[in-house]
């Protein structure tokens, strides 16, 4: 169409404008990957940038849009964090975290969802991202997963935490000496 790439860039002007005003909600390209066996998890956000407020300057918009669309193969960016009781099925606030729980607040053998969100370029995909769970400095378990390119990308993985006390939910880029660490959540386990 004649006015498509006006169209295009415009729409991409405006998206930009809200991810810094209202930080990576409902935007038209996004993507989600529920997993097959887990539903979404809740709130809980640490070592992850806050939340950026106002309008972006000219230098921010062209570093969001340069990174997006040129950005392949230069990873991906893991902009929330969140512990949930559910995730929402359908509707405006479709795989939206629902009932977010206090990352102090987590009781031993109950199910929450470790929601989270990314922000990939256009085109890409990262099949190498792995979520621990780990407690007193030793691994408990591990999950894989991938993002492809969207602006907002969304995922869960569920958490049944065995005992109670400290844990840290790390999220890890590649392997060994070249693992990047993404994000990660400290939460806080307590008997019942």
């Amino acid at each position: 169409m004649k006015g498509e790439p006006v169209m295009k860039m415009k729409r991409c002007l405006a998206l930009t404008a809200c991810v810094f005003l209202l930080p990576f909600a409902a935007l038209a390209q996004e993507k989600v990957a529920p997993p097959a066996e887990e539903k979404a998890a809740s709130p809980a956000r640490e070592k992850v940038a806050p939340p950026a407020t106002g309008k972006p300057t000219p230098d921010e918009a062209k570093r969001f849009l340069d990174f997006y669309y040129q950005g392949r193969g230069k990873g991906t960016v893991l902009v929330e964090i969140k512990v949930c009781k559910d995730i929402e099925p359908e509707g405006d606030n479709k795989n939206e975290c629902v009932d977010e729980v206090s990352p102090s607040n987590l009781v031993k053998e109950k199910s929450y969802y470790f929601w989270m969100s990314y922000l990939t370029p256009e085109n890409d995909e990262i099949n190498d991202i792995v979520v621990q769970f780990n407690q007193g400095g030793e691994t408990k378990s591990a999950k894989e997963l991938s993002v492809s390119g969207s602006i907002r990308y969304r995922t869960w993985k569920m958490f049944t935490p065995r005992s109670a006390g400290d844990w840290e939910i790390k999220v890890v880029r590649g392997k060994g000496d070249e693992a990047e660490t993404l994000g990660s959540l400290n939460v806080k386990v307590k008997e019942e």
